[in-house]
């Protein structure tokens, strides 16, 4: 007897690859054609090719057939054999730098090559190195077969067949040409506009491999001429800021400025270093872990401003085609991320942040458009092993990793914002007091025109300084439009209280709309639990013999997910009801655990414990909107940053009187988060700001105060 075999031996088993397999790697997995093509452009770049020429058909060509050279290191037969012709094997893994340009290879998992097959049926590979030739076509269709091995499919040889170079190159003599027929569709006018733009933005402009050490040439229909695809490239940025991470999380950045002045030079006007502890508030479980980041960010105006190289016009379609922020990865793009014209290109979430906060740029907490900003990141698969590739081969998996780079590009756009803010500030002079109320400026009246009236009261009742009756008769007239004018401004403030009561339930609706961005992902997952458990009970149920038990257990699994949709729904609706929009004497103590107790099984879902120490009742005259709509944000924050931490996440809320005159209570919400750096406390009150901050806010009769602290939860 041998391993755990009875009464015989041992035997081995092998595993058999069904041809279909290679359609789920190749069209099937792949989003559209122009990511298939990139692919085949990026395992160009792969082989050291200094061209790459692209010949595609447009939709009146008779022929529709596409042609991709390049004059890389090219293939032999044994390259062909045991390279090519080996699904999932890849050398780039073994040999990483692929030649003295010291490229860092781009594709990993042996699959780039089955692109072709999105594409068209029948693809034809030409490949010259060491002054021989060899060539295959391969048929994919031919892979299309139920029960049929992978091995059984031939791939066929061509003899004399030589590839055809770019036109351009000055290759002597080895490269790779891919002929690509029988197309799965044809090319429209717009996606190959849209491919040039994906081609001219492969490599950045300000990388060494943007300035002629790696070129795409593109010719468009058969009687098409030759183009260059490079992006245009205008130094006409406001502010620019060039940024390197180091392994700790510490940046170091510069920022230049626009010339006032026709034909000066950019000029810089600040530098420093910023320790990551600082920057992001990270506690040392959340320390910065993602490697070496560097990041180039240009931010520009588009109108009112002078131009060196664009009209206003020029630059505005500019921004709008090539705006955004980029993420380049060993010097090659990963999309989708800063692409204009795609919904996930706004990785960033940089329109969200300008429209929650379309404050100018006198105010602090001044936020970019997103067609105003142009950027690169830079990583590396070596030196940022925690972003990985996404499974469909287009993004980054949007993990821990993916986190902290977003956070790290996050808080330097918000250096440059703060940056921009002191520079237009200081040109344009004080503006005043932005931050004073609307209630402020009333009470200052109010007290004022009091004191006036008093002291003209006296005068007309024969007080020091009136010389005649006459005098006398004009005081008293003036106190009676005095008087008048206070009446008005008691109306003025009831309008205004009125005013307010609007706006409390804008700022309910604003905080339910925040509070479910950030929560989202529990319902969306709650949706997901309940689409999948209902599928499993249907199969389940449908079985010739049905399993009624396991069925049974997946449709309660599905009624508790949708109950929990169910919960969030009804808490948001909730907030809005009318009874909570007057002004009343509530007990603020009794609103708040209320609150806490329906939000602690959104916390828990995220392994965060929340707490609420509040003892005794505590009243005020308020809105139960105000409150609960204060008490949300701070909740909504708190949650934001205490997810932030690895572990021992809590968020501790309490209630207690206040200690100064001034205030009636005092609520404190304490998180385990990360905290703030002292360089972003000036912008903690912007609408979104993106990072977690704890915050203790005292509730006046008529106005909210809020006063920042450093974190320090209590256990």
């Amino acid at each position: 007897m041998k391993g755990n075999d009875v009464g015989g031996e041992s035997s081995s088993r092998k595993f058999k690859v069904d041809a279909r397999v290679l359609l789920s790697l190749g069209r099937e997995s792949i989003k559209d054609q122009t990511t298939a093509l990139m692919e085949l452009v990026k395992n160009a770049y792969d082989a050291d090719a200094e061209n790459v020429q692209i010949e595609i058909p447009e939709e009146s060509d008779v022929e529709q057939i596409l042609r991709i050279k390049d004059d890389g290191l090219g293939m032999s037969s044994n390259d062909i054999n045991e390279k090519w012709l080996r699904i999932g094997y890849s050398h780039k893994r073994v040999n990483r730098l692929t030649s003295q340009k010291g490229r860092r290879a781009t594709g990993e998992k042996g699959v780039g090559r089955l692109s072709a097959d999105r594409l068209g049926a029948a693809l034809e590979l030409r490949s010259r190195t060491q002054g021989q030739s060899v060539a295959v076509a391969v048929d994919w269709d031919d892979f299309d077969v139920d029960g049929a091995e992978l091995g059984s499919v031939s791939v066929k040889d061509l003899v004399n067949v030589h590839p055809e170079l770019p036109t351009r190159s000055s290759s002597k003599g080895h490269g790779t040409e891919l002929i690509i027929s029988k197309l799965r569709q044809s090319w429209s006018s717009d996606e190959i506009e849209s491919l040039e733009v994906e081609l001219s933005t492969l490599i950045p402009p300000d990388s060494p491999f943007g300035k002629g050490e790696f070129s795409i040439w593109m010719k468009k229909g058969k009687g098409g001429e030759l183009q260059s695809l490079v992006a245009p490239f205008t130094e006409d940025s406001q502010l620019e800021m060039h940024g390197d991470f180091d392994a700790t999380g510490r940046l170091s950045y510069r920022i230049t400025e626009k010339p006032i002045k026709p034909g000066g030079k950019r000029h810089q006007v600040k530098q420093g270093k910023i320790p990551w502890l600082k920057l992001s508030g990270a506690k040392e479980a959340a320390k910065f872990d993602i490697g070496r980041v560097s990041i180039s960010l240009k931010f520009y105006l588009r109108a009112g401003v002078s131009l060196k190289e664009f009209n206003i016009a020029d630059l505005r379609e500019y921004l709008d085609t090539y705006g955004g922020v980029r993420i380049y990865r060993d010097n090659v793009r990963v999309k989708p991320y800063g692409d204009p014209a795609n919904a996930e290109g706004d990785w960033l979430g940089l329109s969200a942040r300008k429209t929650s906060n379309p404050a100018a740029a006198s105010r602090k907490g001044y936020r970019f458009s997103a067609n105003q900003l142009m950027g690169s990141v830079f990583i590396g698969r070596d030196s940022n092993p925690l972003l990985k590739d996404s499974a469909a081969r287009e993004g980054l998996v949007h993990g821990h990793g993916y986190s902290q780079l977003r956070a790290a590009v996050l808080s330097s756009i918000n250096l440059l914002e703060v940056i921009y803010h002191e520079r237009f500030t200081k040109s344009k002079g004080d503006g005043g007091s932005p931050d004073e109320t609307l209630p402020d400026v009333v009470g200052d009246i109010k007290a004022g025109l009091k004191e006036v009236r008093e002291e003209l009261a006296k005068v007309g009742q024969g007080g020091a300084g009136t010389a005649n009756d006459s005098a006398s008769r004009l005081l008293l007239s003036s106190v009676e439009k005095i008087d008048d004018i206070a009446k008005r401004v008691l109306q003025a403030e009831r309008e205004i209280e009125d005013l307010a009561g609007q706006a409390t339930v804008y700022r309910g609706l604003a905080t339910v709309g925040i509070s479910s961005a950030v929560f989202g992902h529990e319902t969306e997952s709650a949706l997901a639990q309940a689409k999948i458990s209902t599928g499993l009970a249907q199969k389940l149920l449908g079985r010739d013999v049905p399993k009624i038990e396991a069925g049974l257990g997946e449709i309660a699994k599905a009624s508790r997910a949708i109950e929990r949709v169910s919960v969030w729904g009804q808490f948001a609706l909730a907030r809005v009801k009318k009874d909570k929009r007057r002004r009343v004497r509530v007990d603020v103590s009794k609103i708040i655990l209320h609150l806490v107790e329906e939000m602690r099984p959104l916390f828990e879902a995220s392994s965060i414990e929340l707490k609420a120490n509040i003892k005794s009742v505590l009243e005020m005259r308020a809105f139960q909107m105000d409150i609960e709509a204060l008490t949300l944000n701070l909740l909504t924050n708190a949650y934001y940053a205490a997810g932030r931490s690895v572990k021992n996440r809590k968020v501790l809320v309490e209630v207690v009187k206040g200690t100064s005159e001034h205030s009636s209570l005092i609520i404190v919400v304490e998180d385990s988060g990360p905290g703030i750096a002292k360089e972003h406390i000036s912008q903690i009150w912007a609408p979104l700001f993106p990072q977690g901050q704890m915050i203790k806010a005292g509730l006046l009769e008529r106005a909210w105060v809020f006063q920042s602290f450093n974190p320090s939860l209590r256990k």
